[in-house]
């Protein structure tokens, strides 16, 4: 009994021994598994460029990254994915990433989507086929394919207007990550669009009879006649004026655009007569569509003119706009703005 008792004991600090020793090897297992999980392959590396394909799992994402350089054993985020509480997917896209980085904090990256992001601004007062120009210009794409892009897009809650997406490409600064997409920065933009409009704005245009599309086709006219801020709403109220006693609204801008490649840098009278119903020298009313994209306040500005008695404006020698009551006063504010372009022309100004 008692040489039975000794051998169970035996047996049991047997297995506690190499219960503690697979602990301390586990341990140390643990211990490398960590050191390798936050120290860097070289904490002196430079950056480089790393692109994880579509369908890419992260046992080839690892693989990838110890092949660039980036780990030392793609082993080691294998392990951390299984011992993670939730599943690790590392995201589709192009990242900056160096060896001076932990493996860890490489695939924090991964898996946050952490990409490298490109931006262009569109100005106010762009039309579609300046944007694309751009576009092609900053190196995302063709103006083509931009061109094609608006023309096939559809957006699920405006509706396609007849003379196109001119106006409802809203200007701004844009950000986004390759692969360049000509569709996702479209739909960006009239998302944008659409957050900027304010319902009490697009109440207060109905109010005058305005509906969406041609409360964004005056406001294009207001973007393109002053870059002063202060003065849209009064450049508003003129063509409301207008529109209300259904003058013309002699627009020089909707003379522009409509000629297109015909333009080539001065408008002349003779122009003014030029055959398109974009041209409100020859067309009552508001032309079919905007003629350019207007930015926030421009927007505000057409639902939301000042009160005043204006019919006319002329650009004047301060850089800005001199509004007039009668066609006397503006004849006379031309003719005083002629007399200051002449002597500066005289005097080299």
């Amino acid at each position: 009994m008692k040489r039975s008792v000794s051998c169970i004991i035996k047996i049991l600090l047997v297995f506690i021994f190499f219960i503690v020793l697979a602990g301390i090897a586990a341990f140390f297992v643990y211990q490398q598994y960590q050191t390798e999980l936050h120290t860097p392959v070289d904490p002196d590396g430079e950056s480089v460029v790393f692109i994880v394909q579509d369908g890419w799992s992260l046992i080839k994402t690892a693989v990838e990254l110890e092949k660039n350089g980036l780990i030392n054993d793609h082993r080691v985020l294998q392990v951390y994915a299984r011992l993670a509480s939730e599943p690790v997917v590392v995201k589709t896209g192009e990242y900056m990433l160096s060896p001076s980085e932990s493996p860890l904090a490489i695939l924090k990256k991964l898996v946050s989507g952490d990409v490298i992001t490109y931006s262009i601004t569109f100005p106010e007062g762009l039309t579609i086929t300046e944007m694309a120009t751009r576009w092609e210009s900053s190196g995302y794409g063709s103006k083509t394919s931009f061109l094609e892009a608006v023309s096939n897009f559809r957006h699920p809650r405006i509706t396609y207007p007849k003379s196109g997406w001119e106006g409802y490409l809203f200007p701004d600064t844009y950000v986004f990550s390759k692969p360049f997409n000509e569709t996702r920065v479209v739909s960006m933009m009239i998302d944008r669009l659409e957050n900027v409009l304010r319902k009490e704005w697009l109440a207060a245009a109905a109010s005058v009879d305005l509906n969406l599309h041609q409360m964004l086709t005056l406001a294009s006219l207001i973007e393109k006649e002053t870059r002063h801020d202060s003065e849209k709403p009064l450049v508003s109220s003129v063509f409301h004026n207008r529109l209300k006693r259904g003058m013309l609204l002699q627009c020089d801008p909707t003379v522009i655009y409509a000629m297109g490649d015909l333009y080539q840098g001065q408008l002349l009278r003779k122009h003014l007569s030029f055959d398109s119903p974009y041209n409100t020298y020859v067309y009552p009313g508001l032309p079919p569509g905007p003629i350019g994209a207007p930015g926030e306040v421009s927007i505000k500005a057409a639902c939301f003119p000042a009160e005043s008695n204006y019919y006319y404006f002329v650009a004047n020698a301060e850089g800005g706009h001199t509004f007039s009551r009668t066609l006397r006063e503006h004849n006379r504010a031309v003719r005083r703005y002629r007399e200051w372009l002449h002597s500066q022309r005289r005097t080299g100004g």
